[in-house]
């Protein structure tokens, strides 16, 4: 019989990932109540909430990266248990699927619903659409693999063992710091269109693992540098909407990482406060929010064609625009997905041992190698392209425009090049739009 410890189950983080894609899905139905709704594909109700749009800008700046952060906290608890080959398959399976599903049938059928509203034209564009950021775990993960093998082989070396040695004071610095260069370096003024910023994730995905493989000096820390960073946030996002006047306090894209990094670290320490017994939604959510968050785009479309004619007020019809959402989609979720098993491997829930040899082969070492190819071959030449040139300009999307990883696109504000469909150039309009408000 093995001596190994069991490992620990933080019931924090399965909470925290699951607040984390429910904050998503009400950020994307909030969305639908802006001016720029259009632009992002989403149904647009004829009432706006704009005038509330500061709360979306507070979520705005961290909603992604924490996402990343939580992942990266994840895998080091997938790797406690597992060895590196198992780690990496538990990985893709969970998440090459997934994108498939999306970039090939539910993708493309969220711009249909929006084309059957206003009556218009529609066509098939596959595209990963709200799962953009999967493609960016699977090109993480094995960019991390000889991390994770290092960590595996000696838990306790020099890297690991500084960081616990400087906690709490190095949690501040080992997130804040790497995105204020990061935020530097790339000069982006575009600060959360993340989807053009995939150091940034990176950066978050790496600090959450390392600082989880400190073991419980981690939590302990963070469970009391939430009270520095919260208020630190605060003052921070206050600063940026110019609610508040700080003379000795710049304001810029290096000011707003550091607000990032704090909400990020407030998040999580008070998630750990509050929520580390096991609570029972959250051992349901566990499994059902990712699916959820799957499928919720189409939920969110299908609400908005019927909610919309009633003509409700703005405020009642978003509050009845996510309940029926979220029921829509835990019902969808509870009576069809759960019980139904062959469905489980496409939208995130099966692990690596419950599928064919065969599968497990073509979706870890073929297709996820293959994504992670593209993906830095594009975003090499982006970068690339990015220190060449001094044009910048966003070229409009057209009717004839292919329809996935054909155009390049130049940011005035952040000179970044990479492959976009119509939906994301719209989407980079959208966000230069609101970052001039």
């Amino acid at each position: 019989m093995s001596n190994t410890p069991p490992t620990p189950r933080y019931h924090e983080i399965d909470a925290l990932r699951s607040i984390a894609l429910v904050l998503l899905i009400v950020y994307h139905i909030f969305a639908a109540y802006q001016p720029f709704a259009d632009k992002l594909r989403f149904i647009r109700y004829e009432l706006s909430l704009e005038q509330w749009w500061f709360v979306g800008d507070a979520l705005n700046i961290w909603r992604i990266p924490v996402l990343f952060f939580i992942s990266g906290m994840a895998l080091h608890l997938v790797l406690r248990r597992r060895s590196v080959g198992e780690t990496y398959l538990d990985r893709m399976m969970r998440l090459v699927l997934p994108l498939l599903v999306v970039t090939f049938i539910i993708g493309p059928l969220s711009p249909v619903l929006y084309s059957l509203f206003h009556d218009r034209p529609w066509r098939y564009q596959p595209n990963p659409g709200h799962l953009w950021f999967v493609q960016n775990l699977i090109t993480y993960t094995v960019l991390a693999l000889p991390l994770i093998c290092w960590v595996k082989k000696r838990p306790e070396n020099i890297l690991i063992r500084g960081l616990r040695a400087t906690l709490p004071v190095s949690l501040f610095l080992v997130l804040a710091v790497p995105l204020v260069v990061e935020t530097l370096v790339f000069d982006t003024k575009l600060f959360a269109f993340f989807p053009f910023r995939p150091v940034y994730g990176f950066i978050c995905y790496l600090v959450g693992f390392l600082l989880l493989s400190t073991g419980d000096k981690f939590w302990s820390s963070i469970r009391r540098s939430c009270h520095i960073a919260l208020p630190i946030a605060a003052a921070l996002y206050l600063v940026r909407k110019e609610f508040i006047d700080i003379d000795w306090l710049p304001t810029g894209p290096a000011t707003t990482a550091v607000e990032s990094a704090m909400w990020m670290l407030a998040f999580i320490g008070y998630g750990s406060l509050f929520l580390r017994r096991p609570l029972p939604i959250f051992a349901y959510l566990n499994s059902a929010v990712f699916p959820i968050y799957i499928i919720h785009m189409l939920a969110q479309q299908s609400v908005a064609l019927l909610i919309y004619p009633w003509q409700l007020p703005a405020g009642l019809t978003f509050l009845l625009h996510i309940v029926l959402t979220l029921g829509l989609c835990l019902a969808v979720y509870h009576f069809i997905i759960r019980p139904v098993r062959w469905l489980h491997p496409f939208l995130g829930i099966s692990r690596a041992g419950e599928s064919q040899k065969a599968t497990r082969i073509a979706l870890a070492y073929v297709i996820a190698p293959l994504i992670v190819f593209l993906q830095l071959s594009f975003t090499t030449l982006a970068y690339a392209k990015k220190f060449r040139t001094s044009s910048h300009t966003v070229p409009a999307p057209t009717s004839s425009s292919p329809t996935w990883l054909t155009h390049w696109v130049n940011i005035d504000s952040g000179r970044s090049v990479f492959p976009y469909t119509d939906r994301t150039a719209s989407l980079v309009i959208a966000s230069r739009a609101n970052s001039e408000k």
